[in-house]
């Protein structure tokens, strides 16, 4: 699987970038695409505290869960175009004031990287670089 690098071949220097993983799939965000990060309410826990459907709650708002194909352009969509929820939820910034996410099996960083022929190599990971999606509303 191979991911769009148009706009990254001209950076120059390293960026923030914010790593996940999904399947053991890696994959790259520039942090500032990202605006929060949070552990998951799976089922199980507290379930007061949990909202349900396609719902996580973060900081008293609601964040709609979507697959990862809609935050983030990926070169593969197919691989990723379903959402279960995972123990980590990763909050895209958008363009409005609704909150839109996806579920995440790990998350670091940031990390300062430099990508090579769209790739990030962390810690013996190797990332997708990914760019974010012209996502605009909730529903």
């Amino acid at each position: 699987m191979e991911s769009d690098t148009s706009e990254f071949s001209t950076t120059a220097g390293p960026s923030r970038w914010v790593l996940f993983m999904i399947d053991q799939q890696g994959m790259a965000v520039l942090a500032d695409a990202v605006q929060a990060i949070f552990p998951s309410c799976l089922p199980g826990q507290e379930e007061r505290y949990c909202a349900f459907l396609t719902a996580e709650l973060h900081e008293g708002r609601p964040v709609f869960m979507r697959p990862l194909t809609e935050l983030f352009n990926l070169a593969d969509p197919h691989y990723f175009a379903t959402s279960q929820p995972r123990p980590w939820c990763l909050v895209a910034r958008g363009r409005d004031d609704a909150l839109l996410g996806c579920w995440v099996d790990e998350v670091s960083g940031p990390v300062l990287a430099t990508p090579t022929m769209g790739q990030i190599t962390h810690q013996q990971r190797t990332y997708l670089t990914a760019l974010p999606a012209a996502q605009t509303h909730a529903l």
